[in-house]
């Protein structure tokens, strides 16, 4: 999930992303990244639903995060995919936007969000030089416009999992 899920909802504003949670946990979701509305969430909300999570949440870009004594959130997954005979190991990373117009002062307990591109190039080098992997994928939350500069911008970027499109997409 590709972040925005604890919030904004009607629902989730009643119970702080419970429901969404036990409904992610009962469908079987792998993993989940941060969206600039899990910042909605008061932080000890947001670190209930962590610890509720029977999924894995990937923080690439957001380490300063404060867990409070939970388990810091890993920087990326690495997941081995075999078809048939082939098998292939994939760096998932989990990319939050740092557009500061995006939050409000201290949100996330006041985390920097460190840009996307730069970490992607950072973590990428370290998944292809020292973990060996075959492929990296992005999970984002980013404008629609911000996947696509990313997409040009970077060689190594086969398929953006993107999760924060407002806009209306011909293709």
């Amino acid at each position: 999930m590709a972040g925005d899920f604890l919030a904004p909802s009607l629902l989730s504003s009643l119970d702080n992303g419970v429901g969404v949670v036990d409904v992610m946990n009962t469908t079987g979701f792998d993993y989940a990244v941060f969206g600039n509305h899990e910042c909605d969430v008061h932080q000890d909300y947001l670190l209930d639903r962590i610890g509720q999570s029977k999924f894995q949440w990937i923080n690439s870009n957001m380490q300063s995060l404060n867990m409070q004594g939970a388990p810091a959130l890993p920087e990326y997954i690495i997941q081995t995919v075999t078809m048939g005979t082939v098998t292939k190991r994939v760096g998932l990373l989990g990319l939050l936007s740092n557009d500061p117009h995006l939050y409000r002062p201290g949100s996330f307990g006041g985390a920097i969000i460190e840009p996307v591109i730069s970490t992607y190039e950072k973590l990428s080098k370290q998944l292809l030089d020292e973990e060996h992997v075959d492929l990296i994928v992005p999970i984002t939350h980013q404008s629609m416009k911000d996947d696509r500069k990313m997409a040009k911008t970077l060689s190594n970027v086969p398929v953006i999992l993107g999760g924060m499109s407002l806009t209306i997409s011909s293709y």
